[in-house]
């Protein structure tokens, strides 16, 4: 498995998350700063009476528009974490869209590392939602 650096092949990762961005971004400001509905409460919560691994991150996006990190990471880490991997993702993505550059891959992904990547964003998940049920959120 390594990193490397391929033209565009037929699914272009770059252009489809500044897409989602770029649509779901103005509802979400629309809907929590403009519009101030409230937020729904998941459906977990409402059938279970316990939280799911994302419980809260909504909630998190909020505090991050007001520009509040600490609390954001304080509800919900994992979400936080996501958001802003992808704010330091969204300038790579936009240069080599504009300048028409290969775009960073890794490639050879072998079966082994698949299982690995695999148990460690289900450890991540797991973690994740053991904190958010351990802080009653």
């Amino acid at each position: 498995m390594k990193v490397s650096l391929q033209r565009p092949s037929a699914f272009d990762w770059e252009l489809l998350g500044l897409a989602m961005f770029a649509f779901l971004a103005p509802i979400l400001v629309v809907w929590i700063k403009i519009l101030a509905w409230p937020i729904p409460n998941g459906h977990s919560r409402l059938l279970w009476d316990f939280p799911c691994p994302l419980c809260g991150g909504t909630r998190s996006l909020e505090l991050l528009m007001s520009g509040n990190w600490q609390a954001a990471v304080a509800m919900n880490p994992m979400v936080t974490l996501l958001v802003s991997a992808f704010l330091l993702w969204m300038p790579y993505a936009a240069v080599v869209l504009w300048r028409q550059w290969p775009r960073l891959r890794i490639i050879g992904w072998t079966t082994r590392s698949i299982r690995w990547a695999m148990l460690l964003v289900f450890l991540i998940v797991l973690a994740n939602w053991a904190y958010i049920w351990q802080m009653g959120i």
